[in-house]
């Protein structure tokens, strides 16, 4: 999308020119990743009503910040966390025995972060509300149910999700307005 972007010579477009240059040159690029799946999100819910994909992307979004969170305590790859990098209560709390590699989702990425004293995890233990709504994404029909998601669940998981984000991405707002697309005049 840069290549082609970038031939286009018009000063409306530079704000997105701008973010996909520094997604592609920047080393830390969560902060690119969680903003532009925010605004992928919010144009599937709130342009084309698809609350199930709207919600799926805002639930990865959730993952992304924990995991983005968990790289300032050393875990790189979340798909293989050494057993020495995992809280003894956690190893205990996981029935985690010998050396080997593990896999942590969403809900441990947090977990982890709370045993570490991080206040994203902390957070997220106590956020009922948003556990509520991340468990409505595991019943859609795009995770693991056969329940449409409603307006109500995306807008609710929208306002949790940007609070985090905005937790744990300093310039989220002005990444947002970066990767927000174009609109033309009808």
């Amino acid at each position: 999308a840069f290549n082609c972007l970038k031939q286009v010579k018009l000063d409306a477009f530079n704000q997105n020119k701008a973010f996909l240059g520094k997604l592609l040159s920047d080393k830390e690029k969560e902060p690119y990743y969680i903003a532009d799946i925010m605004s992928n999100a919010q144009r599937r819910g709130e342009i084309e009503g698809k609350y199930d994909d709207a919600v799926a992307r805002l639930y990865r979004v959730m993952e992304l910040i924990g995991q983005y969170q968990l790289k300032k305590y050393g875990i790189e790859d979340t798909s293989s966390v050494s057993v020495e990098d995992i809280p003894q209560e956690l190893k205990q709390e996981w029935h985690i025995e010998g050396k080997v590699k593990i896999k942590i989702a969403l809900e441990k990425d947090y977990r982890f972060l709370a045993a570490k004293g991080d206040k994203l995890g902390e957070n997220f233990r106590q956020d009922k509300e948003l556990r509520n709504l991340l468990s409505k994404r595991n019943s859609s029909i795009l995770a693991h149910g056969l329940v449409s998601v409603t307006e109500n669940t995306y807008y609710g998981l929208k306002a949790k999700t940007a609070s985090y984000a905005s937790q744990a991405v300093k310039n989220l707002n002005q990444l947002l307005d970066m990767s927000t697309f174009l609109k033309w005049p009808e």
